[in-house]
């Protein structure tokens, strides 16, 4: 924790970060004891802090419209990732706009998602990380993995069709989206 204080003749102002939320507090901030500074120094974290989420987020996902998905594409429906199998696009009526219909299978679970919506509706879209990894050790249906450019260290579920052929010390590709991983394929 780091907290404002006044050393001396030099001012030092620092911050404090809470669980979602910069605050500042302290009498007497950068040498000014007017509450304008103040609330132009609020006002600039505040922009920091919503800058540093909207990096994070979007790191996670993007956006795009409901119109520039095709099939192979992949889309968040529900919250999760989705791999879009199938696209129809009706034509519009005499006061509507034209509506997609897309249908879906989830990346991780494998549950069969439909959207409705109008063609200029925005969808997420998530951004997949494809990395290589090498397995540490298998536990059950679980294997613990090691990324190869990051040497990080994560907990990956084994997938149905390489259950008995991933070994420690075998290479895999994985995705990742956002912090979810997924085995995709055995080197």
């Amino acid at each position: 924790m780091i907290v404002p204080k006044r050393k001396g003749n030099k001012n030092t102002l620092n911050w404090k970060l809470s669980k979602s939320m910069f605050f500042i507090y302290g009498e007497n901030m950068m040498g000014y004891e007017d509450n304008d500074n103040k609330n132009r120094i609020i006002s600039y974290v505040k922009k920091i802090f919503i800058s540093v989420f909207h990096k994070i987020i979007s790191h996670m996902e993007k956006t795009g419209t409901v119109k520039d998905c095709k099939v192979g594409s992949y889309i968040m429906i529900e919250g999760e990732p989705c791999k879009v199998v199938s696209y129809a696009k009706s034509k519009p009526g005499k006061h509507g706009a034209a509506k997609v219909r897309i249908e879906a299978i989830g990346v991780f679970d494998g549950k069969k998602r439909t959207l409705l919506k109008p063609a200029d509706a925005e969808v997420s879209i998530p951004i997949i990380e494809k990395k290589k990894a090498q397995v540490i050790s298998v536990s059950g249906d679980m294997a613990q993995l090691m990324d190869l450019e990051t040497y990080e260290t994560f907990d990956a579920l084994i997938p149905e069709e390489f259950k008995g052929k991933i070994e420690p010390g075998r290479d895999v590709l994985y995705w990742k989206m956002g912090n979810r991983v997924l085995i995709k394929q055995l080197s």
